[in-house]
């Protein structure tokens, strides 16, 4: 039997990180092993323990779907899977708050291992798993177990593993790859945008070992599968195999122009550009819809520099690979138009965390490249761990 081989470094830099994330809960005044008070995904499993799909009851302070006279939890479900084999244990206490934060440590982990497979240091790897899961808004919303974060932290693992598993060698990680990928979309339904990078991937594979495209069919098998279940689920609660849910909550019945529009681009597009500001001494935020999506998200910033370089410098680049630097690139602005069409920009907040949902796909842009870190890098990675930790704390205890 093949032993298991221990990365010491790896190991210090997460007992590192859940001494972070201890103090950060103290500082919070945050139980660790406490259940979040907006934890839908649990009240959801609890309902599948019980054979039903709607709750029991109304929750005045959750974000609820009404329909057909019964109630339902309005977020896309795959969160509640996870959920669902903790309810047994804790019913519907369960420790959902380090359950997200437990997500987040697992990315870390992710990327790593991602960057130790590229043949880079521990450093350098350990730098990139810091900038990527870190040093930005995952810090900040990962230490609560709310339905938007758990959520959102679940989806940004999730799509880290498969972009793990889909550039394996190993074909049975292909498969995977793609089914974790629908588990993703299961949390953030946009995470669908980025199907024609797997396909790209896999084509290029297929094509080289001399088979027909008609192969790549195969490896959809499996995420078109779970895609029927959410569509079933949806069927039985919303009459719809499309609607999630959040088309009828409150707030979007009774807009003018429901949840998307294309008119909500121009009230939402200077948001993505507010500066912070001081107040009475002290560094303070815009707090509802967001601020400049850079600040608090820094490897936005490294990605464009390096993807301007690697355009510049097309030439050490294979053909395959620039595909996908434009494809990447092209995508991540589609889902930046979506997210601009929402009606709200994420709400009350720090930073604009819907932009994490982009981060796994950015990184994977930026691994095409020259890895090797820079004092820049440095500069933006520390900057952004720091400013996130302040920020979690500035919201969450009123310094605004």
């Amino acid at each position: 039997m093949q032993s298991v081989k221990i990365n010491k470094n790896l190991v210090l830099a997460c007992l590192l990180i859940i001494i972070m994330y201890l103090f950060l809960y103290s500082a919070l005044g945050q139980p660790v092993f406490s259940s979040n008070v907006y934890d839908s995904y649990t009240l959801q499993a609890v309902s599948w323990w019980q054979g039903k799909a709607s709750l029991d009851q109304d929750y005045s302070w959750l974000e609820l779907a009404y329909y057909n006279d019964k109630i339902y939890v309005s977020f896309p479900p795959f969160p509640s899977v996870p959920m669902f084999l903790l309810v047994p244990f804790f019913g519907q206490n369960t420790p959902s708050n380090i359950i997200t934060t437990i997500y987040a440590l697992v990315s870390f982990i992710i990327v790593f291992k991602y960057c130790k497979r590229k043949c880079i240091t521990d450093a350098e790897s350990l730098f990139w798993a810091a900038f990527v899961v870190l040093a930005c808004n995952i810090l900040s919303i990962s230490p609560f177990g709310g339905v938007w974060y758990q959520a959102q932290v679940l989806s940004f693992m999730l799509s880290l593993l498969s972009i793990y598993l889909i550039t394996s060698d190993k074909e049975s990680h292909w498969y995977l790859a793609l089914a974790i990928w629908a588990f993703a979309v299961g949390c953030r339904p946009f995470q669908i945008i980025y199907l024609p990078v797997y396909l790209t991937i896999l084509y290029i594979r297929v094509k080289k070992s001399g088979k027909s495209p008609v192969a790549l069919l195969k490896y959809l098998a499996a995420p078109a599968c779970i895609g029927l279940l959410y569509a079933v689920y949806n069927y039985i609660r919303f009459d719809s195999f499309f609607e999630f849910g959040h088309n009828y909550l409150p707030e979007f019945v009774e807009a003018e122009y429901g949840q998307f529009n294309w008119r909500y681009i121009k009230q939402n597009l200077p948001n993505l550009f507010r500066l912070p500001f001081f107040e009475n001494g002290r560094l303070t935020f815009p707090m509802f819809d967001g601020f400049a999506f850079y600040i608090a998200n820094p490897i936005f910033i490294t990605y464009a520099v390096r993807l301007v370089k690697s355009l510049r410098n097309k030439a050490s680049f294979s053909k395959d690979i620039l595909i996908r630097l434009i494809l990447i690139f092209l995508l991540l602005i589609v889902h930046v138009v979506l997210f601009l069409s929402h009606k709200t920009l994420g709400g009350w907040q720090f930073g604009i965390r819907y932009f994490v949902d982009m981060i796994p796909f950015l990184f994977l842009s930026v691994s095409y490249g020259d890895m090797k870190v820079n004092c820049f890098d440095i500069v933006l990675m520390s900057f952004g761990i720091m400013i996130n930790l302040y920020g979690t704390l500035w919201l969450n205890l009123g310094w605004g």
